[in-house]
């Protein structure tokens, strides 16, 4: 037995997969016996059985019930290599230059670089020693 919300409903946004109208997408109007009732985006209302649709909304229901207990995107950094997402504008030569350094194994990525070098200009600006290990980051 498919749980509560497992079929399709009315609102639920479809596309037509064969038949006279496939590749057309709409609405589903009405779930009967006799099948699906779909507003077509054109305005035209035609009765078609599930295996006929691709069902959008359903598809996405599905896929917010079976969502895994975990964030999305990249898995957490423990706190001793916390890194903040920032945008900066780059000179497009300097950013070149830092993929050739890349390139020829002079540095293991841009990233590595601003960060190392931003570490060591912070520490000479606030007048200390160097207190993070460059490796880390």
């Amino acid at each position: 037995m498919l749980p509560v919300g497992d079929t399709a409903q009315s609102g639920d946004k479809v596309l037509v997969k064969r038949g006279e109208h496939k590749g057309i997408r709409g609405r589903i109007e009405d779930v009967t016996r006799d099948g699906i009732a779909v507003r077509l985006d054109m305005g035209k209302q035609v009765v078609l059985k599930q295996e006929d649709i691709t069902n959008y909304s359903l598809a996405a229901r599905r896929a917010w019930t079976a969502m895994p207990d975990r964030a999305v995107g990249r898995p957490k950094l423990p706190e001793t290599a916390r890194k903040k997402t920032v945008s900066l504008r780059i000179d497009v030569e300097v950013w070149r230059e830092l993929g050739e350094a890349v390139n020829q194994d002079l540095i293991p990525s841009r990233e590595y670089a601003v960060n190392m070098w931003l570490r060591e200009q912070v520490n000479l600006l606030l007048n200390r020693p160097d207190k993070h290990d460059a490796t880390s980051e």
